[in-house]
C-alpha cells in the first residue's frame, strides 16, 4: 500500500491542424493593476454584523432601509420605526453572546489567510490583499471603496461570503457596490464570485466539523443522530419569484451528505423568520419538536449557509434552539462554524485562484503538420520535437518515427502506439483517420518550477524554458514520466472522443478508469517492468492511498508480439475486474503542508537503475541477499541500503542523508524522506504550517534557511500546493497563464 500524493502537473495540449496561414488568434485579455485584491463584499448573515451593542440601532435602520432585501411600503418612514422597535430586543441578544458579534474578526482572518495562500497559488497577480465591505455596518461599502482607491487598486474581485446566491443577499450587496463604485472615480476593474456552495473545499470543511460534532455522542447510538442542516430562511414572496437560494442550499446539503457517505439521517430546515408573512419552512424550532415526537434523542445542528459565528449561531442556535431541544429530551450539539478552519480558508484561496485563471485571456494556437502526422513538442527543452507518421489497415494502427528526428522518446512513442490502437478498437479505424485528416500537434509542458527561494515563485514566468536538451535533464523522483504519459494518453482519448471529456475527472467513471489502466500499461511497457503504479495513479486520481493492481493483468502484454497480435481494449477496459487496485481518500492533516526541494538537479534514473541491475546480474547470490534484506527487514532499511554502494552508484548519498537529518531536527518538521528510486532525487518534508507562530520563526522559514545555507549540495525549493481538485482533468488553454503562449506552434 502506498500513500500517493500529486506533486507535479503535466499538460498535454492537443490541436487539430488547420490549413496553412489560417489564424484563429485573438488578443489576450489583461488588466492594469498596482495590486490584485479581493473584497469580501458580503457577510455571511443577513441580520448580524454588530461588533458592539451600541451599533445595533444604526445597523437595523440600514437593514430595514434595504429595498432589495426587505421591500416595504413607505420604506423611508417604516424602516426607522421598525429599527427603533426592535433595537432593545436585539441589544439584549448581543449582550447575551458577549456584547457583540465576532464576524468582522473572522472575516478579516479568513481574508488574510486566503490572500497569503493566493500569493502562492496565483503568483502572477501577487501580492493580494483582502478588503472587507459590509452592507449595513462598518466597514461600509463606500468606506472600503475609498480605502481601495487610496491604495491605488486597479483590479478587484467582489467575492461574496454567502456560499449560496440570493438576490436578497449577494444580489443586494453587489447592487450597492455597483451604485457606490460607479461614482467613486477609482477606475477599478471588477469581476465577481457570486456563489460557491458546492466547492469541494467548502464541502470538506463542513463535513469535518460535522464529524467532530458526532464524536460527542456515544459510538453505540452515533449513527442514529439526526443532522439538522439549518439555513437562514427567505420570504416566500422572494422564493416564488424564482430566487435560486433554496435550490443552492439544497445542493450544498446534498454534496455534504455525499461526502459523509450518508452516514446519518438528515433534514434541511430554516431559521430566523421575521414578521407575520409566509417564509420558507419548516422552521428549525418546529423541526426539533417534530423530531422529539418521532422519538429522536440526538441531533447535530449544522449551520450550512453561514461561514462564521454570529448572532444566528451563537444566540439563535446555541441558546434558543439548544434550550428548546433539551426541553423536549433531545441531546443537541452544533457543528462548529467554519471560522478559522484551514480547510475552509484554503477553499477560499482555491476558488479565488481559479477565478483569476478563468479571467485571464489567451490565444488559440494553430499548427500544421500534415495529414496522418503527429508532432509532439516539449517547448521547455531545446530540440524536443518528435514527428510521427500514422498508417492504418482495416484492423490496425501503426506509428512510425520520422527518420529526421534528432532524438528518440520511448515514452511518447509507446503512448501514441498503444493509445491509438485502443482508440481504434473503441471508435474504429475510420474515426482515427478522420480525426488525423489535418494532422495533430501536441505540446507537453510541466508546471513545476525551480526557484531559489519560495518567495521568488511569483517572479518566475510560468513554463520557463530550461535552455538544455531533454537528455541533459536529470529526474527528481516526483513522477514526471508518469504525469507525462497520463496527460498524453488522457488527452488522446478525449481528443479522439473515445471517452467523454468530463469523465476524466469523475471518480470511478469508465473514462477515468480506462485512462488509468491504459496509462499504467504504457508506463510499465516503457520501463520494461510492472512497477508500483502509484505515480500514474497519483496523476490520474490525485492524492490518495493506493493499493496496486495484481501485476498479472499485464503480464501477457509486456512484449512486442502481444502488443501487435491481440486486442488491447478488453484487457484495459474499466469492466475488466482483474484491475483490482484500491483507491482510498487522503489529504494532508490540517495546519500542515508538504515542502519539496530539488537536490543537485536530480539523478539519472535509467543510468542508476541500469548500473544496479548490471551488478545484480553479475553478483546473483550477493544481490539476492540484499534484495531479501530490503524486502523483509524494512525497519532496518537505512542500514540495508548501504549495500547498494557495491553497485558503484550512491543509492542514498551521505550528503543527502545529512541534509534530511538537518531538516528533521528543526522544530515543526514532522517527517521527511526521498520520494524516488535513489540517487540525488528530490527530498520531501511534512511540516507544521500554523496560521500564526509569533514570536517564533515559522517552520517553513526554518527549513528554507537550512536549504539556502546548505553547502554539501545545491538545494532548490520546488513549488508544491495540495489541491482538492483531484488528478487528471481537462483545462481551458486560456485559463492558465502562459500556457497558450508556451504551446504556440513553432
Amino acid at each position: 500500500m502506498t500513500m500517493s500524493h500529486t506533486l507535479a502537473r503535466s499538460f498535454a495540449s492537443l490541436h487539430n491542424a488547420p490549413s496553412l496561414n489560417k489564424s484563429n488568434r485573438h488578443d489576450e485579455h489583461g488588466w492594469s493593476r498596482n495590486r490584485s485584491c479581493f473584497t469580501s463584499n458580503v457577510i455571511p448573515s443577513i441580520f448580524d454584523t454588530v461588533e458592539q451593542v451600541s451599533e445595533t440601532h444604526d445597523f437595523l435602520k440600514n437593514l430595514f432601509s434595504d429595498g432589495d432585501l426587505i421591500p416595504l411600503p413607505f420604506q423611508r418612514v417604516l424602516a426607522p420605526f421598525i429599527a427603533r422597535r426592535r433595537t432593545p430586543q436585539i441589544e439584549k441578544q448581543y449582550t447575551d453572546i458577549g456584547g457583540g458579534s465576532p464576524i468582522l474578526r473572522y472575516t478579516k482572518l479568513q481574508g488574510e489567510g486566503m490572500a497569503k495562500l493566493l500569493d502562492e497559488l496565483h503568483p502572477e497577480t501577487a501580492p493580494h490583499k483582502a478588503y472587507v465591505a459590509f452592507r449595513y455596518v462598518r466597514p461600509m461599502t463606500e468606506q472600503t471603496l475609498a480605502e481601495m482607491k487610496a491604495d491605488g487598486v486597479k483590479r478587484a474581485v467582489a467575492f461574496t461570503q454567502y456560499p449560496q446566491y440570493s438576490c436578497s443577499t449577494t444580489g443586494s450587496s453587489l447592487n450597492e457596490m455597483f451604485r457606490k463604485g460607479r461614482t467613486d472615480g477609482s477606475g477599478i476593474e471588477w469581476s465577481v464570485i457570486d456563489r460557491w456552495g458546492t466547492h469541494p473545499g467548502f464541502v470538506e470543511a463542513v463535513a469535518q466539523n460535522i464529524e467532530a460534532a458526532l464524536q460527542k455522542f456515544s459510538p453505540s447510538t452515533r449513527k442514529d443522530t439526526v443532522l439538522l442542516f439549518s439555513a437562514h430562511s427567505l420570504p416566500m414572496s422572494v422564493v416564488n419569484r424564482g430566487d435560486p437560494y433554496i435550490l443552492e442550499v439544497s445542493a450544498s446539503v446534498s454534496a455534504v451528505m455525499d461526502r459523509l457517505n450518508h452516514s446519518n439521517p438528515y433534514r434541511l430546515v430554516w431559521q430566523s423568520q421575521v414578521g407575520p408573512s409566509a417564509w420558507m419552512g419548516m422552521q428549525t424550532g418546529e423541526a426539533l419538536k417534530g423530531l422529539a415526537r418521532l422519538g429522536k434523542k440526538q441531533v447535530v445542528i449544522v449551520p450550512i449557509a453561514f461561514t462564521s459565528d454570529h448572532i444566528e449561531t451563537l444566540y439563535e442556535i446555541d441558546l434558543e434552539y439548544a434550550e428548546e431541544a433539551r426541553a423536549h429530551g433531545i441531546e443537541v450539539h452544533r457543528a462548529d462554524s467554519l471560522n478559522e478552519s484551514p480547510v475552509f480558508i484554503r477553499a477560499l484561496a482555491d476558488i479565488a485562484a481559479q477565478h483569476l485563471k478563468d479571467c485571464s485571456g489567451g490565444k488559440e494556437p494553430d499548427s500544421s503538420c500534415g495529414a496522418n502526422a503527429i508532432r509532439v513538442r516539449s517547448p521547455q527543452f531545446s530540440g524536443a520535437v518528435w514527428n510521427y507518421f500514422i498508417s492504418t489497415t482495416d484492423t490496425s494502427v501503426n506509428v512510425e518515427e520520422d527518420p529526421t528526428n534528432t532524438s528518440k522518446n520511448k515514452f511518447v512513442f509507446l503512448a501514441l502506439q498503444i493509445t491509438l490502437a485502443v482508440i481504434a478498437e473503441i471508435s474504429g479505424i475510420k474515426s482515427v483517420n478522420d480525426t488525423l485528416s489535418n494532422g495533430l500537434d501536441i505540446a507537453i509542458l510541466a508546471s513545476l518550477k525551480l526557484p531559489r527561494t519560495l518567495s521568488s515563485l511569483g517572479r518566475i514566468p510560468p513554463f520557463t524554458p530550461t535552455g538544455v536538451s531533454l537528455s541533459e535533464v536529470h529526474k527528481t523522483g516526483l513522477g514526471s514520466s508518469a504525469a507525462l504519459i497520463t496527460s498524453l494518453v488522457s488527452g488522446l482519448l478525449i481528443h479522439f472522443t473515445s471517452i467523454p471529456a468530463d469523465s476524466i475527472s469523475v471518480p470511478e467513471s469508465d473514462g477515468q478508469l480506462l485512462s488509468h489502466n491504459l496509462a499504467q500499461y504504457v508506463h510499465c511497457y516503457a520501463q520494461g517492468k510492472v512497477g508500483s503504479g502509484f505515480d500514474v495513479a497519483a496523476a490520474v486520481f490525485g492524492s490518495h492511498i493506493y493499493t496496486r493492481f495484481d501485476p498479472a493483468v499485464l503480464h501477457g502484454l509486456m512484449n512486442d508480439q502481444a502488443l501487435r497480435s491481440q486486442p488491447l481494449h478488453p484487457i484495459l477496459s474499466s469492466s475488466n475486474k482483474a484491475w483490482n487496485h484500491v483507491i482510498k481518500p487522503f489529504k494532508l492533516p490540517p495546519l500542515t503542508r508538504l515542502m519539496l526541494a530539488d537536490v543537485d538537479a536530480g539523478s539519472d534514473t535509467p543510468s542508476l537503475v541500469g548500473k544496479v541491475l548490471k551488478w545484480r546480474s553479475e553478483n546473483p547470490e550477493q544481490a539476492l541477499a540484499v534484495w531479501t534484506d530490503i524486502d523483509t527487514l524494512n525497519t532496518r532499511l537505512a542500514g540495508t541500503l548501504v549495500e547498494g554502494e557495491r553497485s558503484g552508484v550512491p543509492i542514498e548519498p551521505d550528503e543527502q542523508t545529512n541534509l534530511l537529518d538537518s531538516c528533521l531536527s528543526l522544530a515543526g518538521v514532522i517527517g521527511g524522506g526521498v520520494p524516488g528510486a535513489g540517487g540525488y532525487d528530490a527530498i520531501w518534508l511534512l511540516v507544521c504550517d500554523p496560521i500564526d507562530t509569533s514570536p517564533d520563526i515559522p517552520p517553513l522559514e526554518r527549513v528554507e534557511q537550512v536549504w539556502s545555507e546548505y553547502k554539501e549540495l545545491d538545494v532548490s525549493p520546488l513549488s508544491v500546493i495540495e489541491s482538492l481538485a483531484g488528478g487528471a482533468r481537462v483545462e481551458d488553454l486560456n485559463s492558465i497563464k502562459g500556457l497558450a503562449e508556451a504551446t504556440a506552434p513553432l
